[in-house]
């Protein structure tokens, strides 16, 4: 799926039904899914990926697999009203890639993806409506499919998360990179997975959501087969955070976009098991109160105070409710410990993360408030000097500056 932002509407094709690859278009404007029936299309598909090219107006199209097994390599555009072959001449033909739309330079970038068999690519490409070109780099991630890629449009960025080598152990990636269209870099590595970074997982849907200002990751399958978790990633801190949210259910092989006229991150389908497939739409939009409406609208109408003015209601902000921060140091034999308590008036279960600069061991951490409204969390084995620990989700001057200088 791709949001057409033009036009004000989610954008599906094809997939894999109860019977085989599909070849239909539809859109979603928010309230209904529209058919639209056109007489030349793609061929029927799956695994092929599509992005919104914003600067021409064309959701693109990459790829994929038919029904007897056969990679693809042909791209297409889809104008609102018909959908246009526009080249057979680029990437190898494959599928499981991802494609994400550079806003920040005007090009769709296709990452990765196999061929079948024990082909798996590692390559680089890029379209600007006239031909593929192939971006050389020496550092970028490791040969992959089942992968997510979005664009994030507050650090103009390309985010892609986890994927899948087949014929390896592991099978699946827990990685973040970035792309600013020049070199991948990885982030996230001191993150642990299930803690402060998702699990390693392939078949999950990563989507910027405008409203949250975030990439939104939700579901996938990973090592203890189809979860529901979402999460968001923050590539200012380096860290991604688990958003406690009902939603939809365990699933994978699912699609999202991000519909940023109405501010929610659409979802749709994806496969339960083997054989069970989820024909259900779902929105994703922040409501950190569960009052069933979003942010925004509460702060709008007055349903709840943003005395900050940053467009999260007061009573979301967990600093705000922040009743005692301490940290201290221990060091023995060599090594030094730093332990980090929060004392608040937060309800049980409340996630908030600490962070510990300074260390490539222990980095950003998750921690949930008990049922007192305190949390803990220690740091061992850190390199001698100054730290600074702190709450991701507070302010920046709420922190501590700790020192260690452990002795043999």
């Amino acid at each position: 799926m791709a949001f057409d932002s033009r036009r004000g509407v989610v954008v599906l094709f094809a997939g894999s039904g109860g019977e085989g690859s599909l070849d239909d278009t539809w859109e979603w404007n928010g309230q209904v899914w529209d058919q639209r029936v056109v007489e030349n299309h793609p061929s029927p598909r799956y695994g092929h990926a599509m992005a919104y090219d914003n600067a021409r107006g064309v959701t693109v199209l990459f790829g994929g697999i038919n029904n007897d097994g056969t990679p693809l390599g042909d791209t297409w555009e889809w104008d609102g009203e018909a959908w246009i072959a526009r080249s057979d001449e680029g990437p190898p033909r494959r599928y499981y890639h991802a494609i994400a739309y550079d806003a920040a330079r005007g090009e769709s970038v296709l990452f990765g993806g196999t061929s079948g068999g024990r082909v798996l690519y590692d390559d680089t490409w890029v379209w600007t409506g006239g031909t593929w070109q192939q971006r050389s780099v020496q550092s970028h991630p490791s040969p992959r499919a089942l992968h997510a890629m979005a664009f994030d449009n507050t650090l103009g960025v390309t985010v892609l998360f986890g994927g899948a080598h087949f014929y390896e152990d592991p099978e699946r990636k827990g990685d973040t990179w970035e792309w600013n269209g020049i070199v991948w870099t990885r982030r996230c590595d001191n993150c642990q997975p299930d803690v402060s970074s998702p699990s390693r997982r392939a078949y999950h849907a990563l989507a910027f959501s405008s409203s949250r200002e975030a990439p939104i990751l939700f579901g996938g399958f990973d090592d203890n087969g189809r979860n529901r978790e979402t999460w968001a990633w923050s590539g200012n801190r380096d860290v991604w955070t688990r958003v406690n949210s009902d939603g939809p259910s365990s699933r994978y092989h699912h699609a999202m976009a991000d519909d940023s006229a109405r501010q929610v991150v659409v979802l749709f389908g994806g496969t339960a098991d083997g054989a069970q497939r989820h024909g259900d739409t779902w929105e994703y939009f922040p409501d950190c109160n569960c009052n069933g409406s979003r942010d925004d609208e509460d702060i709008q109408n007055g349903t709840s105070d943003d005395r900050n003015a940053n467009g999260i209601p007061d009573e979301c902000e967990p600093c705000e409710f922040v009743e005692r921060f301490k940290v201290k140091t221990k060091e023995n034999r060599g090594r030094c410990k730093i332990r980090a308590s929060v004392l608040t008036t937060l309800p049980k279960g409340t996630q908030l993360t600490f962070c510990f600069e300074g260390d490539g061991d222990c980095g950003c951490r998750t921690i949930t408030i008990n049922d007192r409204g305190r949390a803990k969390h220690t740091c061992v084995a850190l390199v001698p000097g100054e730290h600074r620990v702190f709450i991701w989700e507070c302010p920046e001057d709420l922190y501590r500056m700790v020192t260690c200088s452990p002795q043999p």
